[in-house]
């Protein structure tokens, strides 16, 4: 006789369950070094922008000073795309960690229910058939999460110079 959590199907919900959350959680760790690594790069950002001349420098000429700020403006236009990513990917985390949770939490209660009441637990078929959780790949938020992305960078920043 089969325990709630010794049921076939069970255990696997539980492991993709599982294998999911360690995949948030290997995401969320790279968001995090993605989100540190934009915070340094926006701080060399500003760095750069105090030592840029001012407009009374006589030495400079004026189309290389511009030439200066445009690729200032062009920076601070890529660090900010950078960050509204970035807050893209955090909502969409927060989005699979509450599909994550529901899914836990209509386990559970598919663990509670008895088998012996056919009317009261639905069958294995059924609830597989019903449950967005019991696949064979991740869906494919997740398998967009753990993809690099086109703003990922993996080589450092074009250098304003």
């Amino acid at each position: 006789m089969n325990t709630p959590l010794t049921d076939p199907p069970l255990r696997y919900e539980i492991a993709q369950l599982e294998m999911i959350r360690q995949h948030i959680h290997a995401d969320l760790a790279h968001l995090r070094m993605q989100e540190e690594n934009l915070r340094h790069y926006e701080t060399q950002l500003r760095e750069r922008e105090t030592r840029l001349p001012q407009d009374n420098v006589g030495s400079v000429e004026r189309a290389e000073l511009d030439a200066e700020r445009e690729k200032l403006a062009r920076a601070g236009a890529l660090l900010e795309a950078e960050r509204r990513s970035l807050a893209g990917e955090r909502l969409l985390l927060r989005e699979e960690r509450a599909v994550l949770a529901q899914g836990a939490a209509s386990s559970a209660a598919l663990s509670w229910t008895g088998t012996s009441n056919p009317v009261a637990a639905p069958s294995p078929e059924k609830s597989a058939a019903r449950s967005p959780l019991i696949l064979a790949e991740p869906p494919p938020v997740l398998r967009r999460l753990s993809l690099p992305s086109a703003t990922t960078r993996s080589v450092p920043p074009p250098s304003i110079d």
